[in-house]
């Protein structure tokens, strides 16, 4: 959104801090104030702050129950977002056939 409506590279990191949620803004509080005003560094520390795990998404997949409001396609959508996180996470590869022949070679 920045680059489609050209906004200047030291307004980002202001324009974002309303909508950043509380534990987001108390990352962004202990950076140093010059890389807190940085929308690239702010960003940064935020990404790793709630950077997620391998182990987290496999166990979260394991562990997804139904709830009794929503619908199994909304259920299956939740799977296969986990899934797909975190096969992302392990940078394992969509064709599964390919990786399972690079594993038996």
């Amino acid at each position: 959104m920045y680059r489609k409506f050209d906004v200047p590279e030291n307004l980002r990191a202001t324009l974002v801090k309303p909508y950043l949620n509380d534990k987001a803004k108390i990352v962004v509080a202990q950076l140093d104030h010059s890389l807190a005003d940085d929308y690239k560094s702010q960003k940064e520390a935020i990404l790793r702050e709630f950077k997620t795990t391998p182990s987290y998404l496999l166990n979260k997949f394991q562990t997804l129950t139904k709830d009794s409001s929503e619908t199994f396609i909304l259920y299956g959508s939740k799977l296969m977002t986990l899934l797909n996180y975190y096969l992302d996470s392990r940078s394992i590869d969509r064709d599964f056939t390919k990786n399972v022949r690079a594993a038996c070679v």
